[in-house]
């Protein structure tokens, strides 16, 4: 059997369901802290620990203002675990019976081509997670839609929001977990 820490194993920044990961170093560092990581698996909080120990980058789209631009019909893989969590809460009527607050989150913004429903997915996602979308500016973005765990996701991980787009306008999405210690993986679909 390969060591549980070599390059055969996980990425560290990511949970998985065997353990260690591919950086030795990381891993071994990690293993010293938590032996469960290298003994059952890598779980959220051995890729936390890792991102935070080992370095890991913060996301490029962390803040409204660097928001990464959308297409209809992309799907992006992201990872929130070294996100940090912006401070604007959501409206009450966001509230799926855990808060009103966010987890670690990603802005992405999207500019129609034409008016009509898009739907925001990020259904198969292996973290629970929220979707907030926004018309504005980062100063002062409103609110058009927001949701949590979808019924239409199977399983019930994942989020869905529709909205009616307007053609020609810029719309932010937030994309985070379902409660501020929740981050992790996630597939994102527009």
């Amino acid at each position: 059997c390969a060591p549980v820490c070599s390059s055969n194993s996980g990425p560290c920044f990511d949970a998985h369901e065997t353990p260690g990961c591919s950086n030795v170093a990381c891993c071994q560092q990690i293993c010293l802290v938590d032996p469960t990581c290298c003994s059952f698996n890598w779980d959220i909080d051995c890729a936390r620990t890792a991102a935070s120990s080992c370095g890991a980058p913060l996301p490029a789209n962390d803040t409204c203002a660097t928001a990464t631009p959308l297409a209809v019909g992309q799907t992006i893989e992201f990872s929130t675990i070294r996100a940090t969590t912006d401070a604007l809460a959501l409206p009450a009527s966001c509230d799926p019976g855990s808060g009103n607050t966010m987890g670690p989150d990603l802005w992405y913004s999207y500019a129609t081509e034409r008016s009509g429903n898009i739907a925001v997915s990020t259904c198969g996602s292996a973290t629970d997670l929220r979707l907030a979308i926004y018309v504005g500016t980062c100063t002062g973005p409103v609110l058009v839609a927001c949701g949590s765990n979808s019924v239409l996701c199977t399983p019930g991980t994942g989020a869905r929001v529709q909205f009616s787009a307007v053609c020609g306008t810029t719309y932010l999405i937030r994309v985070g977990g379902e409660n501020p210690q929740q981050g992790g993986s996630g597939r994102f679909t527009l």
